[in-house]
């Protein structure tokens, strides 16, 4: 009983880090280490899951542990396999953030080259305030773009931020009253509400617009939602929530 008990106060100024040396308590430490297999256990197995014992199980040396072995595996034997929960396509899909940076990069090139492309005949003085702010804005959000797609390749918050900002901007369009707005890339899926509440859907594949006009003789109605670039905004929070969670993203510089 006396030896029970020392044990145990042995055991205890184990746990607290306070060992005395060479002197009986320290010999008789030895003693109960070297029955235990030189290794007090602390664990309490019961706490954990089917995968976790099995991981223990597979690991540990059973010569050296046979009484803490038998105790895995007869919680194992209490406990139901996990079914193993597999991640949804598009969180598993690590490709798909690249795909998306490299469109908005072609979109952002094309855009950039077809304002070029169209202003190259005239001269600054040929263009009125309103559409040089008009040129200027969308020069703005097509290099935006690039520089977005650019940083979201390497992986960077900067890039999945701005991403999100670009992509964003192209889920609506709209015509209200004497307002138009629109901001539609070369892969568009879009479904509308147009005046008199008619329902209407469009598929193009070689579009790049930017448009904000006022009309004041007004604007018939329509209400549309880009389906690709909601897809894509929907991918780039997945994936900037996952990334943001196992630290896998690049530092911004």
């Amino acid at each position: 009983m006396l030896i029970k008990y020392r044990k145990v106060l042995i055991i205890n100024k184990v746990k607290e880090g306070n060992i005395p040396c060479l002197n009986k308590e320290y010999f008789l430490l030895k003693e109960l280490l070297d029955e235990h297999g030189g290794l007090v256990s602390t664990q309490n197995y019961s706490t954990y899951s089917y995968s976790e014992l099995l991981d223990v199980s597979q690991n540990i040396d059973k010569e050296a542990f046979p009484e803490r072995y038998k105790e895995i595996q007869k919680l194992l034997s209490e406990k139901e396999p996990e079914e193993e929960i597999e991640e949804p396509f598009i969180e598993n899909a690590n490709w798909l953030p690249k795909l998306i940076s490299v469109f908005q990069i072609l979109c952002g090139v094309g855009g950039a080259y077809a304002i070029y492309d169209f202003l190259a005949p005239y001269t600054l003085d040929q263009v009125d305030t309103t559409h040089r702010i008009l040129y200027g804005t969308m020069s703005v959000y097509f290099l935006s773009s690039i520089v977005a797609g650019f940083y979201l390749y390497l992986n960077m918050r900067a890039g999945y931020i701005s991403s999100l900002v670009i992509q964003s901007l192209q889920v609506i369009s709209f015509s209200i009253s004497k307002v138009s707005y629109s901001i539609t890339s070369w892969l568009l899926i879009e479904f509308s509400i147009e005046e008199g509440f008619i329902l209407g859907a469009r598929f193009d594949l070689n579009t790049i617009g930017f448009n904000i006009l006022y009309r004041p003789d007004g604007i018939p109605f329509m209400f549309a939602v880009n389906i690709t670039a909601l897809f894509f905004v929907y991918v780039l929070s997945i994936h900037f929530v996952k990334s943001s969670s196992n630290k896998s993203l690049k530092q911004d510089k």
